[in-house]
């Protein structure tokens, strides 16, 4: 059964009027008659958990002058669903079958009539553009990622990943990019979509860092083979060797034979954290290391830029069109990295790099490029929409 569940009133329109909602106009200029109330936005998101989830949540917060509506399925070992909470009018869980999913997206398109539908993740994209009903020019799509980044499968299967995405580039009008290198590919694949690089960001109220002793190091996320745990297990074994004694802390759980193999090279795994516990305990660290495989713009780095903690990574393309500091090569150059940042002097420096990359993710660049999107997106929605299609019901979920 599809759960349906209301963070707003039941029974009654959910909808305020043009005047409660500042910069919004009671009606558009388009030849029909419109309900003075604010844009809707249908978010769909496969795989709900971790780094998505606050990135997800953080669109939101940058466009508040927009109906959010959310349908999701929770990934199987994440525990973030609660994170979500009052952040959306209305929370759609999808079913199990690839059949329910999108007879779910389409029911909710038919229901809510959105002025755009944004599909965060690979596969969330490819069933967004495969739903018959939803129009392309309606589909933001943020991949957070290709799948044919992966790798932790074949070429063959990288191959047939990068071919789908091909084949469904026609199949929707815009990109809202987390990066750089994500906005570049997005264009290779379809030179006539309208490609914006929306930066990720992260609003953490202030908090104390310092170089502590024992020296910490910590990485975060779920320990799967994206985030390569036994590369940071490598890395931490060098360090062991050279006679450190650099403490190597695993926040997150996941893959029980990856936790095995970082514990054997004395990493300390934490299990599954909230994030409030997570950032609490990266607070207590002196460096944050992050050594994934591939990514999109993981939140976790930022998360740890704007706590001001010194950042050591795997070089990988993702990270380098980010300009993320500290990138090394081989888990030995990373072993070396963390050693050198228990000088004061270099721990200094690496932390002005951090407040760096914090610069050039303010709210406000994010704020600023979804606003310019989703009035684009919108437009295009009004010009496609045929006369009456446009009077909503009420957008509360239904039993």
């Amino acid at each position: 059964m599809v759960q349906q569940i209301p963070t707003s009133t039941r029974g009654r329109s959910i909808l305020p009027s043009a005047a409660a909602r500042p910069g919004l106009p009671a009606t558009e200029q388009t030849g029909v008659t419109l309900r003075a109330a604010p844009p809707r936005i249908l978010h769909v998101c496969e795989a709900l958990g971790g780094g998505v989830t606050t990135a997800l949540i953080e669109f939101v917060n940058s466009s508040p002058g927009y109906e959010h509506h959310l349908i999701a399925r929770l990934r199987s070992s994440d525990h973030t669903g609660a994170q979500i909470e009052g952040h959306f009018a209305s929370v759609t869980w999808l079913p199990g079958s690839f059949r329910g999913w999108r007879r779910t997206i389409r029911g909710r398109v038919r229901a809510l009539i959105p002025d755009v539908v944004h599909a965060h993740s690979s596969k969330s994209g490819a069933l967004v553009r495969v739903t018959a009903g939803v129009r392309a020019e309606q589909i933001v799509y943020s991949p957070h990622c290709y799948a044919f980044e992966r790798r932790d499968v074949s070429r063959l299967v990288r191959a047939a990943y990068g071919l789908v995405e091909w084949l469904l580039a026609h199949r929707h009008h815009w990109v809202a990019a987390v990066s750089p290198r994500e906005a570049a590919i997005a264009s290779r694949l379809n030179g006539s979509s309208r490609v914006t690089y929306v930066p990720n960001v992260v609003r953490l109220a202030p908090r104390s860092v310092a170089l502590r002793e024992p020296f910490t190091v910590v990485a975060a996320g779920r320990v799967t083979s994206q985030k390569d745990p036994d590369w940071f297990a490598t890395a931490a074994a060098a360090s062991r060797r050279a006679g450190s004694r650099v403490r190597w802390v695993w926040l997150g759980g996941g893959d029980a034979a990856a936790t095995r193999r970082l514990e054997e090279a004395g990493v300390m795994v934490s299990g599954w954290l909230s994030r409030e516990r997570l950032l609490a305990e990266m607070t207590n660290a002196s460096a944050y290391v992050h050594t994934a495989a591939w990514e999109g713009a993981p939140v976790s780095v930022l998360e740890a830029a704007a706590l001001g903690l010194p950042i050591v990574g795997r070089r990988i393309p993702a990270l380098e069109s980010l300009a993320v500091p500290g990138l090394c090569d081989t888990p030995a150059a990373l072993a070396e990295a963390v050693e050198a940042l228990r000088a004061p002097e270099q721990w200094c420096l690496s932390q002005r790099a951090s407040r760096l990359l914090r610069e050039r993710h303010q709210p406000q660049a994010q704020v600023q490029a979804l606003a310019e999107l989703y009035m684009s997106v919108r437009q295009a929605t009004l010009r496609i929409w045929p006369s009456g299609s446009l009077t909503r019901g009420d957008a509360s979920p239904h039993s």
